[in-house]
């Protein structure tokens, strides 16, 4: 009984931080003014741009890289089949005139990472102690 509580628990409180973090997602939009966010971004952009795997600015983590880059190609194809997109050039300029949307799906990634996070040290914590 007591462990079936210990697991209501958390999962209330894993949905209260999505939730509160899903809440501020779109902060700021569509003026930004964080720059580290926006150096991400565009150096994630311009890893497709240029069809390359190595980041020109290499002091953020790879694997989030990497992700946002699966995400953004995805979109794109998405874009492209449902005809919003036409080209790459129609998807720069869709971004430069509103960023929204790939803003978006970056903070969505750090929303769903930073959850994730919290379960994993409750979880160690929980064998730990």
């Amino acid at each position: 009984m007591n462990n079936k509580i210990t697991v209501i628990f958390f999962l209330f409180i894993f949905l209260l931080a999505l939730s509160l973090r899903f809440a501020g997602i779109r902060y700021g939009l569509p003026d930004l003014s964080h720059p580290d966010e926006t150096r991400v971004i565009l150096d994630t952009l311009s890893m497709g741009h240029r069809m390359s795997l190595l980041p020109e600015r290499p002091d953020y983590a790879l694997l989030y890289r990497y992700f946002l880059l699966f995400l953004f190609g995805a979109y794109f194809m998405i874009g492209k089949i449902s005809g919003i997109f036409k080209g790459t050039l129609d998807f720069a300029l869709s971004f430069m005139i509103n960023a929204s949307p790939i803003y978006l799906l970056a903070r969505s990634v750090s929303v769903l990472f930073g959850t994730a996070i919290g379960g994993a040290a409750y979880l160690v914590g929980k064998r730990i102690f």
